[in-house]
């Protein structure tokens, strides 16, 4: 089943104001049929978040493996005046658990951009991004504005995390720079960071994956995965931590 490319945006491009970022442009290519769901599915083999066969579903705590290299800028943590009387920390720097020397978790909302949920009932695509303009273009309803929050600059603990775009014109979200390899695949930039393990109140981001039209659903509720199980979804893998709501 062919699908319409979002290209309300001009590619990833974040309605966010303060510390936003702008990832690489769509390329724009029409969506092609799958021939087969085993197509639209990335390759397992080195995918740095998919579980291997028979493992258990972990628990919220677990670590996930980091990505791959990532172009965009790193933001050095600012140094505690408590230790070494280093210089005096920003509160507006998104510091991340270093805001201002207080080793508390930051508080600037500009700092944790959005990300919103879409459904496509035609095509049967779950549909993630930071504009929420896109979030309503060519096809998709909004499920939830906003869905959860990620981190607007690179720290310790924290990863990239990649919208790409699948040959099928489905997407899928990973921290592989690389999209795992999946045939065709283009990234379409980062969103923006994703943690590895549940830090400053980050939950679980469940990746499950429908065979049948190739859809990857993405849930941080536990009690929808497992009614996603029931209903013909496989899970595949904790993709990261995610916050739902900024820190304050």
């Amino acid at each position: 089943m062919a699908l319409v490319v979002p290209s309300c945006a001009g590619g990833i491009t974040s309605n966010q104001g303060g510390g936003g970022w702008e990832g690489e442009a769509s390329s724009g290519q029409d969506a092609e049929d799958a021939s087969s769901a085993a197509d639209t599915h990335p390759a397992d083999d080195g995918a740095p978040d998919v579980m291997p066969e028979g493992t258990e579903t972990p628990e919220a705590g677990d670590d996930v493996a980091s990505g791959g290299p990532d172009a965009m800028q790193d933001v050095a943590s600012p140094v505690d005046a408590s230790e070494g009387g280093g210089p005096v920390c920003s509160p507006g720097m998104c510091a991340f658990v270093d805001q201002g020397c207080s080793k508390q978790c930051d508080t600037v909302s500009s700092c944790w951009p959005h990300v919103d949920r879409s459904y496509n009932a035609t095509t049967g695509e779950h549909f993630y991004t930071t504009n929420d303009t896109e979030a309503s273009c060519c096809g998709f309803t909004v499920e939830d504005e906003p869905y959860y929050y990620l981190y607007s600059t690179q720290q310790t603990g924290l990863v990239p995390f990649y919208r790409c775009l699948l040959s099928t014109g489905f997407h899928f979200y990973t921290t592989s720079s690389t999209c795992e390899g999946a045939s065709g695949a283009t990234v379409e930039g980062a969103m923006g960071f994703i943690a590895t393990s549940a830090t400053c109140g980050a939950v679980p981001l469940y990746r499950l994956y429908d065979g049948t039209n190739g859809d990857h659903l993405y849930t941080t509720s536990s009690a929808e995965m497992t009614s996603a199980e029931s209903g013909g979804y496989t899970f595949e893998s904790i993709a990261g931590y995610v916050w739902t709501a900024p820190e304050s």
